[in-house]
């Protein structure tokens, strides 16, 4: 009788060890789906907000062009910085507020080393306004209302860079110029070894034509003009200058 009791409480005791497995096993995917529409959600929720955002995301390929276009108040910012993403909202913000007056980008600096050379930045979040070719630092506090006044007026009594390393002075727009070289060469490459199939060894076989091209059209522009303009000696010959008397002894 009480091996019966026994095997008849074990039998008991798994009967609802497995109903509790069962339930466990369905809570934990109901979960599982809650999060996952949970994180689609938020996914369409962000796309929605960046294309309605007016901040605009300024690269090392639209930069200079940007801008150019007029006042421009820049954060570089990177995604791993919670300082970064405290003051994102507040930059949203400012975006709207600063509309029509002062345009409003960010950089993401792991992504876009180049323009962190440029800027001289030392760490996230940077702040910088770009105006009439001058650069100016912000470092003060970040509430909407100090950037804000800052971007309007607050700037004219703070010192601006010196104008050899403003990024958005000549000297700056060259700089970056030379150093976007190395990234416009990188991009014809993928174009034609990827999308077009060049291989390789033709692609270095092009690379290597186009000095020996380009100095032949030079030598070529050379002769050109110097047979135009002719010798220094025809042109200084008088026109009508009668023969030389031939000598006689």
């Amino acid at each position: 009788h009480f091996r019966l009791e026994m095997l008849a409480a074990s039998h008991t005791n798994w009967g609802s060890m497995r109903r509790n497995i069962h339930i466990l096993v369905l809570c934990s995917a109901l979960l599982l789906n809650l999060c996952s529409v949970a994180s689609d959600q938020l996914k369409v929720n962000l796309k929605s907000s960046q294309r309605n955002s007016k901040v605009v995301e300024l690269t090392e390929e639209n930069f200079d062009a940007e801008v150019g276009r007029g006042p421009y108040f820049v954060e570089v910012y990177a995604d791993w910085c919670s300082r970064c993403r405290q003051v994102a909202p507040t930059w949203e913000e400012l975006a709207r507020e600063l509309e029509g007056e002062i345009f409003v980008g960010k950089i993401d600096g792991p992504k876009q080393k180049a323009l962190l050379s440029r800027l001289g930045v030392q760490g996230y979040p940077s702040f910088f306004l770009f105006k009439d070719g001058k650069t100016w630092e912000y470092s003060s506090s970040r509430s909407l209302n100090n950037l804000a006044a800052f971007a309007r007026e607050g700037y004219k009594k703070a010192e601006a860079m010196p104008f050899y390393k403003a990024p958005n002075s000549m000297i700056g727009r060259v700089f970056g110029m030379i150093t976007g070289v190395p990234r416009l060469i990188e991009k014809e490459y993928r174009e034609l070894h990827e999308d077009h199939g060049y291989s390789n060894l033709t692609l270095i076989g092009i690379m290597l034509l186009i000095p020996v091209v380009g100095g032949i059209v030079l030598i070529c522009a050379i002769d050109i003009v110097s047979t135009r303009q002719g010798s220094p000696v025809a042109q200084h010959r008088p026109a009508h200058a009668a023969p030389g008397r031939p000598h006689v002894e």
